[in-house]
């Protein structure tokens, strides 16, 4: 059985103005702890993936670039980003923390 981490609070983000040579569309998970099998990430702190290799909706599992797995715990959300607002989803803003200060400041 594969080792995987399991996200709550989770979504898949879409950088919008990202050319980073891939031809499909550049998606990363973010989302926060709830388990870590492998013993990276400590419980309720946040992640932010590298880029989403598959998806699979029905086992509610995310496959990353770099084979690790994650296990997707409740209903997320799909969020379009710019490399501004990514830049802050890596540095621990939540998606909705995101929307707020799009919404008061511009990010992007």
């Amino acid at each position: 059985m594969k080792l995987v981490t399991k996200l709550t609070d989770w979504a898949i983000v879409e950088v919008a103005d990202a050319d980073i040579g891939v031809r499909s569309k550049p998606l990363f998970l973010w989302g926060i702890v709830q388990e870590d099998q492998l013993g990276r990430y400590e419980t309720g702190h946040y992640v932010c993936t590298s880029l989403i290799k598959s998806i699979a909706p029905t086992l509610m599992q995310v496959v990353t670039k770099s084979n690790n797995t994650y296990e997707l715990s409740g209903s997320g959300q799909r969020i379009k980003v710019s490399i501004k607002e990514f830049e802050k989803l890596i540095e621990g803003y939540s998606p909705r923390e995101i929307s707020q200060l799009s919404s008061t400041t511009s990010l992007n």
